[in-house]
C-alpha cells in the first residue's frame, strides 16, 4: 500500500520594499457576498522585475520568492503540491512592529516543472509565444542571469474555479491588509516564526498551526479579493510598459532584459 504524502504548508516572509499599494477592479467576497465589480486596493510586486506571487490575471503564479527554500520535490516527508497552501505577509512589518501583516493566501492547484531553467513549463506554452502579461511580467524572468533559474511554477486554486479551498487577497474593515500581532499566535507557533525571520526564511507550518492562522485572517477579514484583478492606476501600467519595453524571452536575447 503506497503511503499518501501530505501536502507542505509555508509562512513566507515578503520584502516589503518588493510591495506596492495598487488601485485595481476585481471580483471580490465582501462580508462574504459575491461582488464582481469591486473596486479598491491591493498589495503587489512593483514593476520593474518579475511580479511574484503573480495575481494580476485570469490564472496566479507563483515560481521563485523563497521557492527554493521550500521542499518542492516529491519525497517520503511532505512536500509543495496541489493542496499546499502558501501565506506571503511582510518580513520588514514582523521584524520592526512583531505583526504578520498578510497580502496573500496561495492555496496551490497545480505544480508544474520547468522544462529546462529559462524554459516555462509547458502548461503555459501558449502565454509564451502570446507573451502574455503572465509571460511578460513572471515566467520570462526566469534563468535570467544573476536571477532566479526556473524549476515549478504553481498554480493557485481559484474560487472562479469552484475550489473549496481558494487563494485570496485578505482585507481589513480599514481596507488594509490583514495584521496578526505576533503575540496572539499560539508559543509553539511564535518560536518557529522568530526563527525564520532571524534569516527571513520561509516558515513550515504544522497543519494545525496553517489551520490557527487561516482562522485569524478569516476573523480580521472583511473583503476577500479572490480574481479578474485589473490595475486602474495609469501610473503602474505606464512605467511596467517602459520597464519592459523591447523584452525577449528567457534565454533567447544577448543581453538581460
Amino acid at each position: 500500500m503506497v503511503r499518501s504524502i501530505s501536502p507542505a504548508y509555508y509562512l513566507v516572509f515578503h520584502p516589503e520594499k518588493k510591495r506596492t499599494r495598487l488601485k485595481v477592479r476585481a471580483t471580490a467576497l465582501v462580508h462574504g457576498a459575491l461582488e464582481a465589480s469591486w473596486s479598491g486596493h491591493v498589495w503587489v510586486d512593483r514593476p520593474p522585475g518579475n511580479e511574484d506571487p503573480w495575481v494580476l490575471g485570469p490564472s496566479w503564479a507563483y515560481s521563485y520568492c523563497h521557492a527554493t527554500q521550500l521542499r518542492r520535490r516529491p519525497r517520503r516527508e511532505a512536500y509543495v503540491k496541489p493542496g499546499s497552501c502558501i501565506l506571503f505577509c511582510s518580513g520588514c512589518l514582523a521584524d520592526r512592529e512583531q505583526m504578520l501583516c498578510f497580502d496573500t493566501v496561495f492555496w496551490i492547484g497545480g505544480a508544474h516543472g520547468w522544462t529546462k531553467e529559462d524554459e516555462p513549463p509547458r502548461r503555459y506554452a501558449g502565454d509564451v509565444a502570446a507573451q502574455s502579461d503572465l509571460w511578460k511580467y513572471h515566467l520570462r524572468f526566469g534563468g535570467q542571469p544573476g536571477g532566479h533559474a526556473g524549476c515549478y511554477t504553481y498554480e493557485a486554486a481559484l474560487f472562479s474555479q469552484g475550489a473549496d479551498r481558494y487563494s485570496r487577497l485578505p482585507l481589513g474593515a480599514d481596507g488594509m491588509r490583514v495584521r496578526i500581532p505576533i503575540r496572539e499566535l499560539p508559543p509553539e507557533l511564535i518560536v518557529r516564526v522568530q526563527k525564520g525571520l532571524d534569516g527571513k526564511i520561509p516558515v513550515m507550518l504544522p497543519e494545525a498551526e496553517l489551520q490557527r492562522l487561516l482562522q485569524l485572517i478569516d476573523e480580521r477579514t472583511v473583503t476577500a479579493v479572490v480574481g479578474d484583478i485589473v490595475p486602474q492606476d495609469p501610473g503602474f501600467m505606464a512605467f511596467r510598459q517602459e520597464a519592459d519595453a523591447g523584452c525577449q524571452p528567457c534565454g533567447r536575447t544577448a543581453s538581460p532584459c
